[in-house]
């Protein structure tokens, strides 16, 4: 077979697709995974959630596209449903989907961008991490958190290491939504000291939550 040689040029980089984020479902069966991809319309980057059998013996089927964001998928201990990450209404939140049957279903109703869902052992809980207002937030000259347009100070190389910089009076904290219960189900677990009673305190002010981590029997989250 004879192949037409082609040089590559700036333009063929909106044909690049890049497969990663790999999640193995728990009975082995299944990958999810999702598929970065230039879109040449919006000058962005989308992205697809798709799953392959494991075994090779089908072709990856997409569950999600045209998203945004990473959709970072989770599977829930019976392989059966996928949480992931999509902003279909603006902002980034918890969805999940059915795998056999692709029936989708939103699980948080943030109003900011939520990140690392993942599900409880037992599938009832998924816990996600969401930015709140910090009581470490930066006085401005009038004294509030607001810095009034005043120049700021840069002192870490690893500034917007991240890809979000400027936390300006966020913090990112740890929450669990419950799966059987209505959509008003979202529980915060971890706050900044404040002078009152909380459940649950982040390791300092000014810290921002990590992703989290259930224990096997799904009693505790590390993070």
């Amino acid at each position: 077979m004879n192949a037409t040689k082609h040089t590559i040029e700036a333009r063929d980089l909106y044909h690049l697709e890049i497969a990663h984020t790999v999640a193995v479902s728990p009975d082995g069966q299944w990958a999810a995974f999702t598929v970065l991809r230039p879109d040449e319309a919006t000058n962005r980057n989308q992205y697809d959630l798709l799953i392959v059998p494991v075994d090779g013996t089908g072709s990856p089927q997409p569950l999600v596209q045209g998203g945004s964001h990473d959709p970072a998928p989770s599977w829930s201990l019976c392989s059966q449903h996928l949480a992931y990450l999509a902003d279909h209404e603006g902002v980034i939140q918890v969805w999940t989907i059915e795998r056999a049957s692709g029936k989708t279903r939103r699980v948080t109703h943030s109003t900011v961008n939520v990140s690392n869902p993942l599900w409880s052992p037992d599938s009832a809980h998924i816990a996600w991490v969401a930015s709140v207002p910090s009581v470490a937030a930066p006085a401005g000259p009038t004294g509030g958190s607001d810095l009034g347009g005043q120049p700021r100070v840069i002192l870490r190389a690893r500034y917007k290491f991240d890809g979000m910089g400027w936390f300006g009076q966020s913090r990112s904290q740890l929450f669990v939504s419950t799966l059987d219960m209505p959509e008003a189900n979202a529980r915060q677990l971890t706050y900044e000291p404040a002078g009152i009673s909380q459940p649950i305190w982040a390791a300092e002010r000014g810290t921002s939550i990590g992703g989290p981590a259930w224990s096997p029997n799904g009693s505790q989250l590390a993070y």
